[in-house]
């Protein structure tokens, strides 16, 4: 649901207290720049950059615990999977290796799913320490290649859900027209 300014929301905090968006604006003449804000909902409802700079960043959300926000951006030339602490500016961690987008949490918060530039979702699994920074736990890992349309769309959908802590998902599919045979109706037919 678009608001008419460009800003497009993506993910609304398990806590209930933000929702983020990516705004759409013009930097430098160029149209389609995106960066990720969080809208608080309660108090004073002023913008809070997430992640902001001349590169493309969009379709961000929310670490299950709300500590953390996950993004795409296209900072190093092709779109690749970011973490980065929320609130605050603390550096970004890069998740994927070879590009990545439509990223979404595991309902545990210890893994993050993408997908590949080729198509395929990887799993990359994450840990904490004390000081609650956030680090890979080791490399992202394919798990199989879904029937979805494209992996960078235009548009702001996610194509798949993450469901029982990781175990399934649910896909969006892009299936082949599906072929029928055609009815053949018989009117006033005498043996």
């Amino acid at each position: 649901m678009a608001d008419g300014s460009g800003n497009i929301p993506t993910d609304w905090s398990s806590d209930g207290r933000f929702i983020l968006y990516k705004r759409t604006g013009t930097r430098s003449g160029v149209s389609g720049d995106w960066d990720v804000y969080a809208l608080p909902l309660q108090g004073e409802r002023r913008p809070i950059p997430v992640a902001t700079s001349s590169f493309r960043e969009r379709n961000a959300q929310f670490s299950p615990d709300v500590r953390f926000v996950a993004y795409e951006s296209d900072a190093t030339g092709q779109f690749e999977v970011y973490v980065r602490p929320f609130p605050g500016d603390r550096p970004r961690l890069q998740i994927s290796t070879t590009g990545g987008a439509q990223v979404r949490w595991n309902p545990d918060g210890r893994e993050l799913f993408y997908l590949s530039l080729d198509g395929r979702l990887m799993a990359a699994p994450i840990r904490y320490d004390a000081s609650g920074r956030i680090f890979p736990s080791g490399p992202p890992v394919p798990l199989f290649k879904p029937p979805v349309r494209e992996v960078l769309q235009s548009i702001s959908r996610q194509q798949y859900a993450v469901a029982d802590h990781g175990r399934r998902f649910l896909v969006s599919a892009e299936l082949g027209r599906e072929v029928t045979s055609p009815i053949t109706l018989l009117i006033n037919h005498s043996p």
